[in-house]
């Protein structure tokens, strides 16, 4: 062999090691992302004093079948990946978020608004109950205001459902009693007092441990509001449309995505992949919220709805 022969071979070893090199990156990130995950605690404290569970790094099965129900605002499913996050374990309390309205400006300071409901509140009756009857912003600015934000749709989502495709956080079983507040009668309705202390039904959990994500109160995500989202959606971490569903005269809606389902929702409407759309400036009787957080530099921080209308 000549010395010129072996001096290509030598160079071709090289190339073919240093694309070996590269290709191989990905999988050692995802190793590297998988053991730091694994060293991360199950449930953390966070500042405003709520603990939050970990919801790993991973692919999970978003939407709805269509064989399942003619929702087309669910489907198709589709495989998206997340980086790792955390999410409260429990609703935003009545408690927590009177405090951080009076540590603002007592409710005369955007976005911290005293929730509209509050002539019916109790303070001390309710204070564990779900805070309702704030618009989107007033949510968003509470988490911030905690080092949290508001969860995209995708992450509320996976929290809620886990990664093998069950309908109900706690699996495919009918709801109950036992696993949910829902389908009170209008009747019976008694505003705040109809709703459950966040940190009841724990056998109606998600598989990492967040309550109520079915019934009590429906929750505001950080994501515009778009009825045909699910057929385009990015398949890593995404963050909602850039623009929301346009009206008859081709003007975007100002709506925010809700999930979860409440007291007076019907079973139908707990299915975690359930989604809808309310006006950025509704302020539900049955409408509260939850936060999220990243991980380290990873994860999903920015979002369109972070664009000024």
């Amino acid at each position: 062999m000549s010395r010129d022969t072996r001096s290509n071979i030598g160079k071709i070893a090289l190339v073919a090691g240093a694309i070996s090199a590269i290709l191989l990156l990905p999988a050692a990130h995802h190793a590297m992302a998988g053991e730091e995950t694994s060293n991360l605690p199950k449930e953390i404290t966070s500042k405003d004093g709520s603990p939050m569970v970990l919801v790993p790094e991973g692919e999970f099965i978003m939407g709805t079948p269509k064989a399942s129900r003619i929702r087309q605002n669910e489907q198709p499913p589709h495989t998206v990946y997340l980086d790792t996050f955390y999410i409260d374990k429990y609703e935003v309390t009545n408690a927590l978020y009177l405090a951080w309205v009076e540590a603002n400006g007592g409710g005369a300071v955007e976005p911290a608004y005293l929730p509209t409901n509050l002539n019916s509140l109790d303070r001390s009756a309710h204070a564990q109950m779900p805070v309702t009857s704030i618009m989107w912003k007033s949510a968003k600015g509470y988490c911030e205001s905690v080092g949290k934000r508001l969860p995209t749709e995708a992450e509320w989502e996976k929290a809620a459902r886990g990664t093998d495709g069950r309908k109900y956080p706690w699996g495919n079983e009918p709801p109950t009693d036992e696993l949910a507040i829902f389908k009170v009668n209008p009747q019976n309705w008694k505003g705040p007092a109809s709703f459950s202390p966040v940190d009841s039904h724990p056998k109606g959990a998600s598989p990492y441990g967040a309550h109520h994500m079915a019934g009590n109160v429906f929750e505001w995500v950080n994501d515009i509001y778009e009825d045909e989202y699910y057929q385009k959606t990015p398949t890593r971490n995404p963050q909602g449309p850039v623009r929301g569903t346009m009206n008859k005269h081709g003007k975007k809606l100002n709506t925010y995505t809700v999930r979860g389902g409440s007291a007076k929702s019907q079973e139908m409407v707990l299915s975690a992949a359930f989604r809808a759309g309310w006006s950025h400036i509704y302020v539900a009787p049955h409408g509260g919220f939850r936060c999220a957080k990243s991980v380290g530099i990873a994860g999903a921080t920015g979002s369109y709805a972070e664009e000024k209308e």
